[in-house]
């Protein structure tokens, strides 16, 4: 069987999927990057799933790493609101040096791959550690591509391609689980052997709007809440209950696959917040609870 994990991004609330991982790392007794044959991440997701790719650190060191290293990351700077991200992504690259070790993409231990949209030409990238030309970049210079999200960290420049990067969350792929399910049939995988996915959230809430607030709507409160950045807004939630819903059809028309989301889906709003490092302790007890889901007998199936 070939096992494939997909991480959501969400900021500080990776620490959900991360206390799941940490818990199947502690069930399982192997690193992660020995359980699944490919992992993907968008945001948030591209650092965990590229750190424990890399093979470089295991899951419980992560954990305690990040819940560390997001004190640092949103803490609050100096700068001219709106036209300055909120935070340095200083803290992020530091961090990830000091895991990744400037490591190439080709140098993971397993597939990965991350999603960052490119604003040249408008499109989502996907940075594969598999192929020739991605092989050859910095795991690092990859996850930031993938974390460079708009008001929080701003865009990530290069100069040398010409190429400017944004958040991979901030398309239609903040969960790439359905790309990663398209990547295991271009690897042919599911004509020869089973293939699992385990598709990991950071909590959804409810968008719902009474009818005596949303019919009083004036145009900006519409657009707002399409939008909205800091909780993800209607088309980031449409989009990922779009992947869920097709590929729960795929795996009903096709014995070979099979696929598990593990969310939140009754997250308190005022903790649904990229920055909200006050609440890491709940998000840690959100995790936990969660993991008692996972279907660990697919995680062993030979």
């Amino acid at each position: 069987m070939k096992r494939i994990l997909s991480i959501d991004g969400g900021g500080v609330l990776g620490i959900i999927p991360l206390t799941v991982l940490k818990k199947i790392e502690e069930r399982l007794g192997k690193p992660l990057h020995e359980v699944f044959d490919l992992i993907t991440g968008s945001s948030i997701g591209a650092v965990i799933g590229g750190a424990l790719s890399s093979g470089e650190i295991s899951c419980n060191k992560l954990h305690s790493t990040m819940v560390t290293d997001f004190q640092k990351i949103f803490k609050k700077r100096i700068r001219i609101p709106v036209l300055q991200p909120k935070y340095s992504k200083k803290a992020i690259k530091q961090s990830l040096d000091a895991q990744l070790s400037g490591l190439k993409m080709n140098q993971c231990k397993t597939k990965f791959f991350c999603t960052s949209i490119n604003y040249i030409d408008g499109r989502t990238h996907f940075f594969k550690s598999w192929e020739d030309k991605d092989g050859q970049l910095d795991l690092t210079a990859a996850i930031i591509r993938s974390v460079s999200a708009p008001l929080y960290f701003g865009k990530e420049v290069d100069k040398v391609n010409k190429n400017v990067w944004i958040d991979g969350g901030c398309g239609d792929m903040n969960d790439p689980s359905m790309q990663a399910y398209m990547e295991a049939r271009r690897q042919n995988w599911l004509q020869n052997e089973k293939v699992h996915i385990i598709s990991l959230g950071c909590g959804q809430t409810s968008l719902g709007v009474p009818f005596e607030k949303s019919s009083k709507f004036n145009n900006a409160q519409e657009v707002a809440y399409y939008i909205n950045i800091e909780d993800g807004g209607l088309g980031r939630a449409q989009s990922l209950n779009t992947h869920e819903m097709w590929l729960k059809f795929f795996a009903e028309k096709n014995s070979n696959f099979t696929y598990q989301r593990i969310e939140e889906y009754n997250f308190p709003k005022d903790m649904n917040k990229l920055d909200a490092v006050k609440y890491i302790p709940d998000f840690i007890k959100y995790g936990e609870k969660l993991s008692i889901k996972v279907d660990y007998d697919k995680l062993q199936e030979n």
